[in-house]
């Protein structure tokens, strides 16, 4: 909110849509906002579909709104499960208004190595039984 706040003082006003927050941020930022939305990415449900605890199901790497959708797009500690970031970051652009900015945040432990959880396999499934010490750059 400090980082919003510097920025775009003038956030309230703006279109801003934020993946995967928390239920906290949800109450502050829908006060706060009059053109606040969020999603969820849940891979058995359609994307775009409205979610019954609210917002949208929204994957980052194939986001279903139209381009220039967005003053300001937030994405706290979630772009580290994202399977192919650059997709990710070229839809987040794709959606955001010319000047628009991306907040995101991701975790940095500077004395732990990056460790792949789970992995793409081939014909698309996924793999989630990686070895705790496979190193993957991000």
């Amino acid at each position: 909110m400090s980082v919003l706040k510097k920025l775009r003082p003038d956030y309230s006003g703006l279109a801003i849509h934020e993946s995967s927050p928390s239920a906290s941020k949800i109450a502050i930022m829908s006060q706060k906002c009059r053109a606040y939305s969020y999603s969820y990415y849940y891979e058995d449900k359609p994307l775009g579909q409205a979610l019954e605890a609210g917002g949208t199901n929204q994957n980052l790497e194939k986001l279903t709104f139209e381009d220039n959708s967005f003053d300001i797009i937030i994405t706290e500690d979630v772009m580290e499960h994202v399977f192919e970031p650059k997709k990710a970051f070229r839809e987040i652009a794709r959606c955001l208004k010319p000047n628009g900015l991306h907040i995101f945040t991701t975790p940095i432990y500077p004395f732990k190595k990056t460790t792949a959880r789970i992995r793409k396999i081939h014909g698309g499934g996924i793999r989630t039984s990686c070895r705790p010490n496979t190193t993957e750059a991000r």
